[in-house]
């Protein structure tokens, strides 16, 4: 006698895909850049920087968006590492940084300034520089969105000593991390 059987088979498959991811910033000159590495895109000042005295205020607008391109996913968004730059190791320039704050908010470019920050709720409150920040998120960009705003403020302080002046500079690289979500 012989034994015979049936047999079938069922095949499935998928396909598969990574989703795309990239935030861009534009500090106002060149359009939308990636800016991967320091020191990234150069801040555009209101007022240059370059002769402060106490109790002057400088800001610089940046926007930040999900690269339209590359939008699978919304972004988070952190300020993830104090200030940094070649110039932050120098004595002198320890002195200049030691008395500014900075202070961010979120408003459009245009009203990056003290008259179109007035009576905004911060994003980070004034802090003096260095600061210790945080990981926590700042914001969040949504994928399909338009651009947000970023405006930072910068002031020396009131009662900075006389070491700061003569000419004392610096640069400061600020890091944006964004991860998806």
């Amino acid at each position: 006698m012989t034994l015979a059987a049936w047999t079938d088979d069922v095949w499935v498959s998928g396909a598969f895909s990574a989703g795309n991811f990239n935030v861009q910033g534009n500090t106002g000159v060149g359009g939308w850049q990636d800016y991967d590495s320091a020191p990234g895109g150069g801040l555009v000042f209101s007022t240059a920087p370059t002769a402060l005295t106490p109790n002057d205020e400088v800001y610089a607008p940046l926007n930040l968006r999900v690269d339209p391109a590359a939008n699978s996913y919304d972004a988070r968004i952190t300020l993830s590492t104090a200030p940094t730059g070649p110039a932050v190791s120098t004595t002198a320039n320890n002195a200049l940084f030691a008395n500014l704050t900075v202070t961010l908010f979120t408003v459009a470019p245009t009203n990056c300034s003290s008259a179109g920050t007035s009576g905004v709720t911060p994003l980070m409150n004034e802090q003096p520089l260095p600061t210790t920040l945080t990981a926590s998120p700042i914001l969040t960009l949504p994928k399909n969105s338009t651009e947000q705003g970023v405006c930072f403020k910068f002031k020396l302080k009131s009662d900075a000593p006389p070491s700061v002046r003569g000419g004392t500079t610096g640069v400061l690289s600020w890091r944006f991390h964004a991860e998806s979500v």
